[in-house]
This record gives structure tokens, C-alpha cells and sequence, in this order.
């Protein structure tokens, strides 16, 4: 993550922020494919790293397209969205955990990143979130 949030900037220069929103979502759920298919150790890092780099800059960009998406109400739909995220941050590893338990596979578990990431996905290919800020 740390050198997918050194390489944003950079690839702001080229890209609108919302095509590397999409870009970065289709390389997390790519890396979580990789996780998926896994066999061994080496294969679960690449996988974990490409999924990393992929959500590198995910965060910073949904904050910085925050005031397109809620334009006046920003301010006060930010922490709403701020506390929203905080919970999803927790309850999804717990949801993996629960489901590779439940199901007896971790494959099962690893799913639930992967219905995010799409989830997310389809959200920036849906016309709510064409906006972009300047490059």
C-alpha cells in the first residue's frame, strides 16, 4: 500500500481520479483472484500485494471526490461517511473470519474483499460518480 500511495500522485498527472479509482478496483479484485487461485505462499503475497496496490489510493480519492458526490452537504455527510467506513473496516475481517469458519475455507472467507471491490467498481462505473477534480 505504501508504494501505491507514493505512485498516485504520479499517476494523477495522467489519469482523472476516478479512472484510477477504477483502475486501482480492478487490480484489487484482480489481487484477490490471485488470493483465490493460491497454492502456495509465494502466490498469497503477490496476490496480497496486488491487491494492496490496488486499494493504495482508494481512500484518498473518495475524500478528495467527496465534495462532487455531496456538494453542499459535504461537511455534513463526511462524518457519517467517516464513521460508515470505520465500521466496514471492522466488520468485514470479521466477515471473512466468520464465513471461512462457518464454511470451513478461507477461499469462502477471501470472497467478501472481492464482492467489495467489485461492489465498489460498479458504483464508479455508475453515472453518480463520473465527477472527477482537477488533476
Amino acid at each position: 500500500m505504501l508504494i501505491g500511495r507514493a505512485l498516485a500522485p504520479i499517476a494523477l498527472r495522467y489519469l482523472r481520479a476516478s479512472s484510477l479509482a477504477k483502475a486501482g478496483l480492478t487490480c484489487a479484485a484482480f489481487g484477490v483472484g490471485i488470493l483465490l487461485a493460491a497454492n502456495t505462499i509465494a502466490i498469497v503475497m503477490i496476490g496480497a500485494g496486488v491487491s494492496g496496490l490496488g486499494l493504495a489510493s482508494i481512500f484518498p480519492i473518495n475524500v478528495s471526490l467527496l465534495p462532487h458526490w455531496f456538494g453542499s452537504n459535504t461537511r455534513r455527510s463526511s462524518g457519517v461517511i467517516f464513521s460508515v467506513s470505520n465500521f466496514g473496516g471492522a466488520a468485514l475481517g470479521w466477515l471473512v473470519g466468520a464465513l471461512s469458519s462457518h464454511f470451513g475455507s478461507l477461499r469462502i472467507g477471501f470472497l467478501v474483499p472481492l464482492v467489495g471491490a467489485i461492489s465498489m467498481l460498479v458504483f464508479y462505473l455508475s453515472p453518480a460518480a463520473s465527477g472527477d477534480t482537477a488533476n
